[in-house]
């Protein structure tokens, strides 16, 4: 009786995990169901093809990298002249792009969530929710000028653009990749600066200079990273340096190799 009623035991055991991993099971298939059928909806074309450029086409192309290419680095380098030269630039100046540094949280996490659900009706939610984040953002900003609403009226439409621009399912990923690798590069660089704060060079932001501009005096908020220019330049400069770099290193390590490549050819080439 006793290795009856342990097998019944054991049976019921059996068939009440049979049940949980089916309902598990049934779970997941509903999921990629519904994830088949978001895509499936949105008439994505297989593979995009590649478009047949001209000569002219393909000059006109790269003169708009250069640009995008140029207009990064020569806000970088803003950053950095503010950073140890605050004397060319207003106490209102140095202030904003603090706070501009900090709002790019905002804009890289709701970069994510846009990216996956750019082509829903999710995205119409998204837009004033994170629009709030902005507005209470532009609280904070010194002087009349709403820099971060249009900072965020003019991201977002270039999102949406974007969004819509994208045809193919592989363009979608790389949009998310994209969107996540920025929302990573963020954490990655506040929770640096956040370590290393009290190492960060003053640069020209030195107390005595905050005191003869009287710097703390003018500023409309207060707290231990708006109070400590010299950190927000640094985040900036993190911020916008680390992509820069990786991007320009994906773009010159084919010129690198082919370079390489030919002297390794004319070295042997030469010893023959």
């Amino acid at each position: 009786m006793a290795i009856d009623k342990e097998s019944k035991q054991t049976r019921q055991k059996r068939i009440a995990k049979q049940k949980q991993q089916a309902l598990v099971l049934n779970k997941q298939r509903k999921e990629n169901e519904k994830r088949e059928q978001f895509l499936s909806s949105q008439n994505w074309v297989e593979e995009e093809t590649p478009i047949e450029l001209t000569p002219l086409q393909r000059k006109i192309s790269a003169l708009f990298s250069l640009f995008d290419y140029s207009t990064q680095f020569l806000y970088i380098a803003f950053i950095i002249t503010a950073w140890w030269y605050p004397e060319l630039f207003k106490v209102q100046t140095i202030y904003n792009l603090t706070v501009i540094f900090i709002f790019e949280f905002v804009l890289v996490h709701s970069g994510l969530f846009m990216a996956v659900l750019a082509r829903t009706k999710l995205i119409f939610f998204f837009i004033p929710a994170y629009g709030l984040f902005a507005f209470m953002f532009n609280s904070f900003v010194m002087g009349d000028e709403n820099i971060i609403l249009w900072l965020y009226a003019v991201i977002i439409a270039n999102r949406l653009i974007g969004s819509y621009q994208t045809k193919s399912r592989n363009a979608w990923n790389k949009n998310i990749l994209n969107s996540a690798y920025m929302t990573l590069n963020f954490l990655f660089c506040i929770f640096l600066i956040a370590i290393i704060r009290f190492i960060v060079p003053y640069g020209g932001l030195t107390p005595e200079y905050l005191d003869e501009v009287n710097y703390l005096g003018l500023i409309p908020s207060h707290s231990e990273y708006f109070n400590a220019p010299h950190v927000g330049m640094a985040l900036g400069t993190l911020l916008y340096s680390i992509p820069f770099l990786f991007i320009m290193i994906n773009k010159l390590l084919p010129y690198y190799k082919k370079i390489k490549f030919k002297l390794i050819y004319n070295k042997a080439k030469s010893t023959r």
